[in-house]
């Protein structure tokens, strides 16, 4: 995804339309699998005022996760909005106020990074197919939300009945 911006530097202040389509790797997230259904798309634009770089816009992307409970594929469209700020690789250490700013050579910027870290910082802390997803059955492994399991229950020690009474009730 990488983008150039030569034509901004012949005209400073001036925006341009920014449209990407790309599709990306499946990656690994704190050890879960996160797959794209399709290319992710970025929709922004771009601007430059005298070296610093400013990419803003709007990256859409289907995602394929596993859910948390009951283990089933699922997609999830995710929509994030973002604004980056890239600075030449000279400047990027001299002003405190450029800390922040992404390092750019030349004249032009890679986005891959930038669209990854920002679908990372976007996805659900944890993953659900649907908040009523009632999981798999932890004896026999059978997903709860297709079937109902046969599995005895062993009732919990009576010792912790006391605890029970803390808990609200769902009738």
């Amino acid at each position: 995804m990488r983008i150039s911006f030569a034509q901004l530097k012949r005209h400073p202040g001036r925006t341009l339309p920014l449209k990407l389509n790309r599709s990306l790797p499946p990656m690994e997230v704190l050890g879960m699998e996160v797959e794209f259904s399709g290319p992710a798309e970025v929709d922004g634009e771009m601007g430059l005022n005298e070296t610093v770089l400013t990419v803003s816009g709007q990256i859409r992307a289907d995602l394929v996760l596993s859910c948390g409970r009951c283990l089933e594929k699922y997609h999830l469209p995710l929509e994030v909005s973002f604004v980056e700020r890239f600075v030449p690789a000279a400047h990027a250490s001299d002003d405190e106020d450029l800390v922040e700013c992404r390092v750019y050579r030349e004249d032009e910027v890679d986005l891959e990074p930038v669209v990854i870290e920002n679908i990372i910082l976007a996805l659900p802390m944890q993953y659900l197919c649907s908040l009523d997803c009632r999981g798999i059955c932890p004896d026999c492994g059978v997903n709860l939300n297709n079937q109902e399991c046969h599995c005895l229950r062993e009732e919990p020690d009576a010792r912790f009945s006391v605890l029970s009474k803390l808990l609200p009730r769902n009738n």
